[in-house]
C-alpha cells in the first residue's frame, strides 16, 4: 500500500464579530453549494454542511502542496464570502447553535453514510432527539492509496489513531463532539482508498499543522506496528475521552511527533 495523494474536508463553525462579541451564525445566506453540488473555487470547492461551511481543497502528494491547498482555500472563501461581512471561521470544534439555525430543511439534516470502526465497535450514528443543537466540525482526511482491502484499512487506521488522532488530543479537548463524532477508528472506505474521520478541524488552522498531517499520514501509510489489544484499548479510551495524560504517555512510549504549539 502506498499513498497517491492527501485530501481533506473540514467544516468550519461561523461566527460574526459585532465589536468586542461574537455571534455564532448558520452558513446559510453567506456561502454558496451544498453537500450535492459544492461550488467551484479556484483553489477547490466550497459549499454548506448543516449549518456549518465545509471545503474541500484539492488533493495533494507533497507536504507543501497540502498546506497550500487548504491555507489558499481559506483565504479564498474569506475573501469572497466571510470578510466584507464581518464574518470568519472559529477554531472551536462545536457549538449549540441557536434554535432558529437549527430549524430549517439544513440546519436539521444529520444524515450520512453510516461508519466503520477499525477497533471492531459498534458506535451509535447521531440520533437527532439528543445530538439537539449541537453541532460538530470534522476534519476528516482523504487517503488517496495505489492499493487496499479490508484488513489493510483496519490496519492503516489504526496507525492514524496513534500518530494523528493522539497527539491532537494535546490540541483538542472538546469532548462534546466525541459523543457523536470523531470517536477512534471511524472510518469510510472510498473508491479512491479511505476517509478517516475522527479528526476534528484543530489541525487545519496553522500551515504548521497542515504540514505535520501530512507526515503523520505517510508514517501511517508505511507503518507495520501490530498493536497488541491491551496497547489498543488505551488508544481508543485517550482519544474518546481526550486524555491529555494518556496522549503524553503515548508519545513519550511511541516517539511520535506533536503537532505545534503542543510541543514543551
Amino acid at each position: 500500500m502506498q499513498l497517491v495523494s492527501l485530501g481533506a474536508d473540514p467544516e468550519y463553525i461561523l461566527h460574526k464579530k459585532q465589536g468586542s462579541k461574537r455571534r455564532y451564525v448558520a452558513s446559510q445566506r453567506v456561502i454558496p453549494g451544498n453537500k450535492r453540488r459544492p461550488f467551484p473555487m479556484e483553489n477547490g470547492h466550497v459549499h454548506r454542511d448543516n449549518v456549518l461551511m465545509e471545503i474541500n481543497p484539492r488533493p495533494a502528494s507533497t507536504e507543501e502542496e497540502f498546506d497550500n491547498n487548504i491555507g489558499n482555500l481559506l483565504d479564498e472563501v474569506a475573501s469572497k464570502y466571510l470578510t466584507a461581512r464581518g464574518m470568519a471561521i472559529t477554531n472551536k470544534t462545536s457549538h449549540l447553535f441557536a434554535e432558529r439555525f437549527i430549524q430549517t430543511p439544513e440546519g436539521s439534516e444529520l444524515g450520512c453514510d453510516p461508519d466503520l470502526c477499525a477497533w471492531g465497535v459498534h458506535y451509535d450514528p447521531p440520533f437527532p432527539p439528543l445530538v439537539g443543537n449541537l453541532r460538530s466540525a470534522g476534519g476528516h482526511i482523504h487517503f488517496g492509496l495505489d492499493s487496499w482491502d479490508r484488513a489493510g484499512l483496519d490496519h492503516l487506521i489504526r496507525m492514524c489513531d496513534l500518530y494523528i488522532s493522539v497527539p491532537l488530543v494535546l490540541l483538542d479537548a472538546d469532548t462534546k463532539r466525541r459523543q457523536w463524532y470523531g470517536q477512534a477508528g471511524k472510518y469510510r472506505p472510498k473508491s479512491y482508498g479511505v476517509e478517516y474521520r475522527t479528526p476534528s478541524n484543530c489541525w487545519t488552522f496553522s500551515a504548521e499543522n497542515r504540514r505535520w498531517v501530512f507526515r503523520q499520514a505517510q508514517r501511517a501509510v508505511k507503518s507495520n506496528l501490530e498493536i497488541a489489544p491491551v496497547l489498543g484499548t488505551m488508544i481508543q479510551d485517550v482519544i474518546n475521552k481526550s486524555d491529555v495524560d494518556g496522549a503524553w504517555a503515548l508519545i513519550g512510549e511511541f516517539n511520535l511527533e506533536v503537532p505545534h504549539a503542543a510541543a514543551v
